[in-house]
């Protein structure tokens, strides 16, 4: 038996087709607030089997942070892919992202230390592994190098990288990998699903960083290779491509069939933006869509490299194109996730 966390998030909602569509046995863990239909309306999307695939789930309500719950929902596990964390761009939520991210691996791979889990897959993220002062090109042996402008994102998965290598040490087989940003079908309020929505309501600017891309079938697919080929205390970087974020908008707005956006945002209107949004945030009490900390990456330029994935475990990866061709055609299936 294989346990997924985060099964209801992009990445953890295609883990759990492609281990299910394998033939293995699985235990999602969800929070009691948590949207089972996103899942299954993907696993009808992908498979005409999908429906009854998406049954052969065995559903575990709790919570990482619940220490006690992990001990029941880890029984008669061998394996734990652990794709649950808390994405957030807002300086407020510091806490809130120490606590889900670092707290809540640290409680997964203890957990599976005292109860004889063998292995775990943790979905890291690119953030994690930090920029080269002299390069912008990173790969798995890049130093983290402590900043103010790494955000609090980005030392939560780093934090949380920490205890899943203390976990190798004690024993755990563990493998991770840090994709760059995911793209794939799933709930528009999540990961790229936002940059879905906003094209789709009529985002009309762009700003000029570039970054990477990954398709969300590939990241499940190097954790099912990572699983069959028994590869463990290693880290990969999974990236597609390297694209500008204004390539990546616009071939979105194609697909959408929405006009692109075709405003130059430069960092001066970025910054008066996330200003303004967050003094409006004090009184609407909703997170700001634009954060200090997402204009600050909008406009940074990294790339990088996926040679150690590809030498290693013999993966390709699918063009950003064929990713957002993917998830709109699924949004076309299910405009309610839209």
């Amino acid at each position: 038996m294989i346990l997924v966390t985060g099964g209801t998030g992009i990445v953890g909602a295609h883990v759990l087709f492609e281990l299910v569509n394998s033939g293995l046995s699985v235990r999602a863990l969800q929070r009691a607030t948590s949207e089972k239909k996103v899942v299954e309306d993907l696993f009808t999307f992908y498979s005409p089997n999908g429906k009854k695939l998406a049954q052969s789930i065995e559903w575990f309500t709790g919570d990482i942070l619940d220490v006690p719950c992990l001990d029941d929902a880890l029984e008669g596990c061998d394996a734990v892919f652990h794709c649950a964390a808390m994405v957030s761009f807002n300086a407020s939520d510091y806490s809130d992202l120490l606590e889900a991210n670092e707290q809540g691996t640290a409680n997964m791979v203890n957990a599976c230390l005292a109860n004889g889990v063998s292995e775990f897959y943790y979905v890291s993220s690119v953030a994690a592994i930090g920029r080269n002062a002299s390069t912008q090109t990173v790969d798995e042996e890049t130093e983290w190098e402590p900043s103010k402008e790494n955000s609090g994102y980005a030392v939560s998965k780093k934090n949380a990288e920490m205890e899943v290598w203390r976990a190798g040490e004690e024993g755990l087989k563990i493998a991770i990998v840090n994709p760059t940003i995911v793209i794939g079908p799933g709930r528009t309020s999540q990961s790229s699903g936002t940059l879905f929505k906003a094209i789709k309501t009529g985002q009309r600017f762009y700003t000029d960083g570039e970054n990477g891309f990954i398709d969300a079938r590939d990241v499940a697919f190097t954790l099912k290779r990572l699983y069959d080929l028994k590869k463990f205390g290693e880290r990969y970087v999974i990236v597609g491509q390297n694209l500008s974020y204004k390539t990546v908008a616009q071939t979105m707005a194609e697909y959408l069939e929405v006009s692109k956006p075709t405003i130059h945002a430069k960092p001066w209107l970025t910054g008066i933006v996330w200003r303004l949004l967050s003094f409006t945030s004090k009184f609407t009490r909703k997170n700001p869509v634009l954060t200090k900390e997402s204009a600050q990456s909008s406009h940074r330029k990294t790339s990088y490299k996926n040679d150690k994935v590809r030498n290693e475990l013999g993966v390709t990866f699918r063009t950003v194109d064929q990713a957002i061709e993917n998830a709109t055609a699924f949004f076309s299936d299910f405009p309610e996730h839209l």
